[in-house]
């Protein structure tokens, strides 16, 4: 079978199409929302020699952050102005925690 010369694209480092080896590709079967999982999943795939790995996720949240509602269960909200700033030590996010 011969193969077809098609335009190279990059995912990343990884060349699809031209001269590039055929890419070995998969998808996590994992609700990727169980974090643990889902990473287990991508070594393992990774592992296994796996050069391109496709998450699924969940279409009503994308849907969510859009459209909203946007409630303080899963989203952080930041009024204009407003900055996030990294804090380190424990005492601080207990006490932002406990506004």
């Amino acid at each position: 079978m011969e193969r077809k010369t098609r335009k190279t694209v990059f995912v990343k480092n990884v060349g699809i199409g031209g001269d590039h080896p055929i890419a070995i590709q998969s998808m996590c079967s994992t609700d990727t929302r169980d974090v643990k999982a889902t990473v287990e999943q991508v070594c393992a795939l990774e592992d296994a020699g796996c050069e391109l790995i496709t998450l699924q996720g969940d279409i009503g949240f994308l849907t969510e952050m859009v459209n909203g509602p946007w409630d303080n269960k899963d989203f952080l909200h930041i009024q204009p102005g407003e900055k996030i700033v990294p804090v380190y030590d424990m005492e601080s996010v207990v006490t932002a925690g406990a506004g």
